[in-house]
């Protein structure tokens, strides 16, 4: 088992209790770009998927749905700096939350659902998007 992953949007640091966000501000403002974005690191994994048809790569859609950043006014830190901002950023909680590569080409990104009870469901209605 090899977990890997990137940081976008909102995480939180349990270690130093603080929040930090990890969009780029020259880029947006409020949302992190790398949701959806097909990177050179996304690419990679699309040619290795390519260049070894039997190897199948499964990536987590990964959990941080409920990593939504702080309070509105609360502060946080920006990426990895000691920069600190209050301005209101997106939130980890709507659908487009797949990171970098997640998107890759010819892969198996494996996401998590409630709602089916154990059962097959019958209509997409009977699917719920996970709180996690």
């Amino acid at each position: 088992n090899h977990s890997y992953g990137f940081l976008a949007g909102w995480s939180y640091d349990d270690t130093r209790s603080r929040w930090s966000w990890y969009g780029n501000t020259s880029i947006s403002q409020t949302e992190d770009y790398k949701f959806g974005f097909y990177d050179s690191n996304t690419q990679s994994w699309g040619k290795i998927a390519n260049n070894a048809p039997y190897y199948l790569i499964v990536k987590s859609a990964g959990n941080n749905r409920d990593e939504t950043g702080p309070s509105a006014g609360e502060y946080y830190y920006l990426g990895t700096s000691s920069d600190t901002s209050s301005v209101a950023r997106s939130k980890n909680d709507g659908y487009d939350i797949l990171a970098t590569t997640s998107t890759a080409k010819n892969i198996l990104t494996v996401g998590a659902v409630s709602g089916t009870n154990g059962k097959a469901p019958q209509q997409s209605s009977d699917i719920k998007i996970s709180s996690f």
